[in-house]
């Protein structure tokens, strides 16, 4: 490369005069960039712990739906005598969940029963819930 002689500048000695002049970073810098990784690792601590309580929620409400599931499951398996006396079951706690049924006869033209399953959880301080219902014909 031939040095630019008209401006009376040499690209190879202005590179190697600005490196042999660079000292690394500043301690402004350092801090700067330290603050910058500080607050991107608190967002991220914060992401855990919100993934982490909804994942909680998660597999509560997953367990509720099986119970709900298994509870109607059973309902109209059962023989529909026995359906019609069900109207306000006792609360039945299963695995701290609390699950309640009832039957209410159907009116009108259509004969029948419509099942509900409730099942109610704490989680948090606060109550949920998740409902199920079902028709039931009369054999």
């Amino acid at each position: 490369m031939m040095p630019d002689r008209r401006h009376g500048l040499d690209p190879a000695r202005l590179i190697s005069s600005a490196l042999r002049h660079s000292s690394g970073m500043t301690l402004i810098e350092v801090l700067a960039a330290t603050l910058v990784l500080s607050f991107g690792l608190l967002a991220l601590a914060s992401l855990q712990i919100t993934a982490m309580r909804a994942d909680a929620y998660a597999r509560d409400l997953s367990k509720a739906t099986a119970i709900a599931r298994t509870c109607m499951e059973e309902f109209l398996a059962a023989p529909y005598s026995t359906l019609q006396a069900l109207n306000g079951s006792p609360v039945i706690n299963r695995l701290g969940f609390s699950v309640t049924s009832a039957a209410e006869p159907l009116e009108g033209h259509t004969a029948g029963l419509r099942l509900t399953v409730n099942v109610t959880w704490q989680h948090k301080n606060r109550t949920h819930s998740i409902k199920l219902h079902s028709l039931r014909r009369p054999p």
